[in-house]
């Protein structure tokens, strides 16, 4: 073979086999992928938003991103679960199942941004924390799931214990912080209003201590100020035995507490709770504090 066909030949070869290399690049070019940035999501109990950024080469025409969100049927949450002050440890006093709030997790797709957004709103309930599964699709490619999850709430003030008597209720009135002032009252559970809201039970306080204020010749806010700038005040930080007499025997109460400052503002959720006072003549089993049995 002359070397001049011998060139005429190699010319051909790699004419071919750029042409296939061209083909590939061009079909690899073609190809459509959906990935995100990551596929675990964690929110803390104040509320927020988080983003996740996804990633769409060679997009289809007039396809979106899209989501479904997996709530769980049923799931559990741990009532009166707190901290203390110095202890992180989770104490569980009854466990329940509720169904899960479906309307605390929001989302929206930031096509501009390339993102979706995972909108939270406050945990201000569910001591358990709450979750749900985000699925997220485009056109046929696989579909992508996304856990995410909010940590559950710790409040600020709850009432850990209590000893009922026929006249006099003692609670153990626990906080999360030692300078933590809070209300705490109760209403006969036949006066109590099965529609009463947290912000109705505040307006109760509020009229209950306009009402000492006025009696004392001071405003609300001097009373107030009387009551939780006081720092060795019953109503500040735990307090082991908040006792509340004057009730009548073999009655229903409910027994409501929230955090509320020197100002009349309130600053926590309201936490209720229930109990019947005993018969005439009835005693509480007390507990023996050395053998931890009924006494």
């Amino acid at each position: 073979m002359s070397i001049k066909k011998y060139l005429n030949l190699l010319c051909v070869v790699f004419l071919a086999a750029a042409a296939v290399l061209s083909c590939e690049d061009e079909y690899a070019a073609k190809i459509t992928s959906f990935r995100v940035s990551r596929k675990v999501v964690q929110i803390s109990s104040k509320g927020d938003t988080a983003l996740v950024s996804y990633r769409l080469v060679n997009p289809y025409d007039g396809e979106e991103v899209k989501y479904r969100i997996n709530h769980p049927e049923r799931y559990e949450i741990q009532i009166d679960t707190m901290r203390d002050e110095f202890d992180s440890v989770i104490v569980v006093i009854d466990t329940i199942f509720a169904n899960t709030n479906k309307d605390w997790l929001k989302i929206e797709v930031l096509e501009e941004e390339a993102a979706v957004a995972f909108i939270a709103s406050k945990n201000q309930t569910d001591t358990m924390g709450r979750e749900a599964t985000v699925t997220l699709s485009y056109a046929t490619l696989p579909s992508i799931d996304i856990r995410v999850s909010q940590t559950f709430w710790v409040a600020p003030v709850y009432i850990s214990d209590k000893i009922v008597y026929n006249d006099k209720v003692v609670l153990t009135v626990a906080t999360n912080d030692k300078n933590y002032t809070w209300s705490c009252g109760l209403i006969p559970k036949s006066a109590f209003g099965d529609g009463w809201s947290d912000e109705d039970i505040y307006q109760h306080d509020l009229a209950r201590y306009q009402e000492a204020a006025d009696a004392e010749g001071k405003t609300i806010e001097e009373y107030l100020d009387g009551i939780y700038n006081i720092k060795k005040s019953p109503q500040r930080g735990k307090n082991k035995e908040y006792t509340i007499e004057g009730l009548e025997p073999s009655t229903e109460y409910v027994v409501y507490l929230y955090g509320l400052n020197a100002l009349g503002s309130r600053t926590s959720a309201v936490y209720l709770d229930g109990f019947t006072t005993l018969a005439p003549g009835e005693e509480p089993e007390l507990e023996d504090p050395d053998s931890g049995v009924g006494i």
